[in-house]
């Protein structure tokens, strides 16, 4: 990899490091250990990123919101054709994007739904939920695990948890998918339309589309909760008020956020199972493990967040010049944590692409994030990834990936989208 030093820095810049492209994203881990090893701090000049490499360098600057800003990741500016249909704050202030206070009130409000006790109850509804979703397809021998078995799973214990009607999860699913794939990174100073807009003009106003759709689907169940709260997570939010009695979040906020938590945990559920599929196949002794010691089950989500989390990079802005890693970023740096890297990092995870189940540190992973913006959904996550998995290798043992296939994924700097997966069984 060439890493030519920007005229006037000790930096380097990696020029051939495509980070949207197919190649890297099916196989990243090979291309990462080598800019651990030979720049761990570098600068993406097409994107404009500096991007953090080894965990070490990572684990501080994801603590430290006051110098690491979330607010530097947007969607994108809204088409021409949508600015008479959409509020312009729509989706301009999602989770990813917020600092306290605007981040604690939001988090307080959303972590009703995903109390110890309520996201435990997931477990018996998603070994449920796995039954029936292979009752259906158990006889056929083969199939794409992401269509039939991940992604309806992930979405229909999303549904269940927020209170949406279960009939409406397809829609939800794609809306979710919108989100995802339009978040670019954002001078946090600069307006919204200067943002770029990382597809061709036909996608982008599709995708905007299918947004205002989200947009007025969710203001439709607002006001249903408005006139008759039930207790959910959409009541919580459209009731809750700060000390002084005013609204704690806007319409416009309380739609961005129903969109992020779908997008969000479905994407985490479902590419967690069908990531780990992957990983027992390349790693058989460890299905041969859990066979003969089930119990070991309970370790099986947090070594494979660590080796293929959902979770590509996570985006921030330096508030004020910073050192990182021995190295010098000037205020308004953006900065990509590539935590997919630092969770391979063999100075912090000896044989780091191995999967280990009685790895002593596993929980040192940043798959989650860390500090206030770790991910609010992780236990979620973790409770329904265990039980599916546990339920797939019960009925189907013989499941596996269809070998010499070519992965298709979403290119996105946030996560790792894998679109499906043909297996048989």
């Amino acid at each position: 990899m060439s890493c030519p030093y920007a005229q006037g820095t000790t930096i380097p810049v990696a020029e051939d490091f495509q980070p949207l492209s197919l190649d890297f994203i099916r196989q990243p881990y090979g291309t990462l250990a080598e800019l651990r090893e030979r720049a761990p701090i570098h600068y993406l000049p097409d994107l404009d990123l500096w991007a953090i490499t080894r965990w070490e360098d990572q684990v501080g600057a994801f603590g430290n919101f006051k110098d690491y800003s979330s607010r530097c990741v947007g969607v994108g500016p809204r088409p021409p054709a949508m600015h008479d249909v959409l509020d312009p704050e729509f989706l301009t202030k999602t989770f990813n994007a917020k600092d306290p206070p605007e981040h604690t009130v939001a988090r307080k409000l959303a972590s009703q739904a995903f109390r110890r006790a309520r996201v435990d109850d997931m477990g018996p509804v998603t070994a449920r939920r796995a039954h029936e979703l292979i009752d259906g397809f158990a006889a056929d021998g083969s199939g794409d695990l992401m269509e039939q078995f991940c992604v309806p799973l992930a979405m229909g214990v999303m549904v269940e948890l927020l209170g949406f009607p279960p009939q409406d999860a397809h829609l939800l699913d794609g809306w979710g998918n919108d989100l995802t794939v339009l978040f670019v990174p954002k001078d946090p100073d600069a307006p919204d339309d200067q943002m770029a807009q990382p597809m061709p003009d036909e996608e982008w106003l599709e995708r905007w589309t299918r947004l205002a759709a989200a947009r007025a689907y969710f203001e439709e169940l607002i006001e249903e909760r408005l006139a008759r709260p039930t207790g959910d997570l959409i009541s919580g939010m459209v009731h809750a008020r700060l000390e002084d009695g005013t609204t704690a979040l806007n319409r416009e906020h309380v739609v961005t956020h129903l969109v992020e938590f779908i997008s969000a945990g479905k994407a985490a559920m479902a590419d967690l199972i069908a990531q780990t599929v992957i990983l027992f196949d390349a790693q058989p002794d460890v299905l041969e493990e859990l066979r003969r010691e089930p119990e070991l089950w309970a370790e099986v989500c947090e070594e494979a967040l660590r080796m293929r989390g959902n979770a590509l990079g996570l985006l921030r802005v330096a508030m004020r010049d910073v050192e990182i890693g021995g190295h010098t970023l000037p205020k308004g740096s953006r900065v990509w944590l590539l935590a997919s890297s630092a969770n391979h990092d063999p100075e912090h995870f000896p044989e780091p692409g191995r999967f280990d189940l009685h790895r002593e540190n596993v929980g040192d992973h940043l798959a989650f994030g860390r500090g206030i913006h770790k991910c609010i959904g992780s236990p979620l996550t973790r409770v329904t990834c265990t039980e599916a998995l546990r339920v797939l290798y019960e009925r189907l043992p013989a499941v596996r990936p269809v070998a010499g296939q070519e992965l298709d994924y979403e290119p996105s700097l946030l996560a790792f989208l894998l679109r499906s997966l043909a297996v048989t069984w």
